[in-house]
């Protein structure tokens, strides 16, 4: 049970970290104006602290595992390869270098990575040694901000959520084309996909 937690709550903190704290960490902390809400799980109990460690750089954006390693981007030009223990065992180039947020979230899809460029709108695949496989334009290309941030992997498919204004995109990630769209309730931030079911974040209008 544990075991499950730890790996829901290494992919949902992406996001949660950029606004509130440089850690990787099970417990989630957000600031609400000038109080502290600490993410409670459906028993409603909060959710437990398996352990944590800082993130290699400022502005810690995306988290993947690719089932032996965990691959992490900040705001540096680079992808970081990590070991459970928070150490960095190598590094690749990032290839969102068109703005300051170098990216945002990542999934791995057994072999590869897909990186989501938050302001740039592009997505990009590239290999465990940097290699960029694939570059697509996510739907927001054009748009003056475009807000696109998660990505996840359904085993066959991709799944993008777009926020301000929200969307989720179904992604064919053989040429980039959407499949489906639908809107959430809340606007949503990372996304994972975990036992058949995606998960977010929702971004609630004091997130900054």
């Amino acid at each position: 049970m544990k075991t499950k937690a730890f790996l829901i709550l290494l992919c949902i903190i992406t996001s949660t970290s950029l606004y509130a704290q440089k850690r990787i960490a099970g417990r989630i902390i957000t600031k609400t104006y000038n109080a502290v809400t600490l993410s409670e799980n459906s028993s409603g109990s909060p959710i437990d602290t398996l352990y944590s460690f800082s993130t290699p750089g400022a502005l810690p954006r995306g988290i993947c595992w690719d089932g032996t390693y965990l691959w992490h981007n900040d705001s540096t030009k680079y992808i970081y390869k990590l070991n459970t223990m928070g150490e960095i065992l190598d590094s690749i180039d990032n290839p969102d270098v068109d703005n300051q947020f170098r990216g945002g979230s990542m999934t791995c899809d057994g072999t590869n990575i897909w990186l989501v460029g938050e302001q740039s709108a592009k997505l990009f695949k590239i290999d465990t040694k940097g290699t960029i496989l694939k570059t697509f334009d996510l739907p927001s290309v054009n748009d003056f901000d475009p807000n696109g941030f998660g990505i996840a992997w359904d085993g066959n498919n991709l799944w993008h959520s777009q926020y301000l204004p929200s969307v989720i995109y179904k992604i064919n990630p053989s040429d980039g084309s959407v499949i489906s769209s639908f809107v959430p309730k809340d606007t949503i931030m990372g996304i994972e996909w975990i036992n058949n079911k995606l998960y977010g974040i929702s971004m609630t209008n004091d997130v900054n």
